[in-house]
């Protein structure tokens, strides 16, 4: 390293943390919701939502404790009208669920 490099490593960390700090303050979006947050999503009734799980036709993609969590993108796909297989193969297909037994 020479003290000519010096300014130009400077300059570089500094937009580094520059960058990280924006991204510290930019509100994350969940990528999994419960059911208040599907309701808010699908536009249907958090009890209408436990009902449609019950009877399978929505299908939790991951659990916190006892409370079903679904993926935000899963829902808009649903509420579009896609099936429950075609929602879910289409999120495992990007990268963003893990495949596992699919019905």
């Amino acid at each position: 390293m020479n003290i000519e490099e010096l300014p130009k490593i400077i300059e570089d960390m500094q937009s580094r943390i520059s960058k990280l700090e924006a991204r510290l303050h930019e509100k994350p979006k969940p990528t999994y919701v419960g059911y208040k947050g599907a309701a808010e999503i699908t536009g249907l009734k958090v009890s209408t939502l436990r009902w449609k799980v019950s009877q399978g036709e929505l299908t939790p993609q991951k659990y916190s404790g006892r409370s079903p969590l679904f993926h935000v993108e899963y829902l808009r796909m649903k509420s579009e009208g896609a099936t429950d297989k075609e929602a879910i193969l289409s999120l495992v297909k990007r990268g963003e669920l893990i495949a596992r037994n699919l019905r």
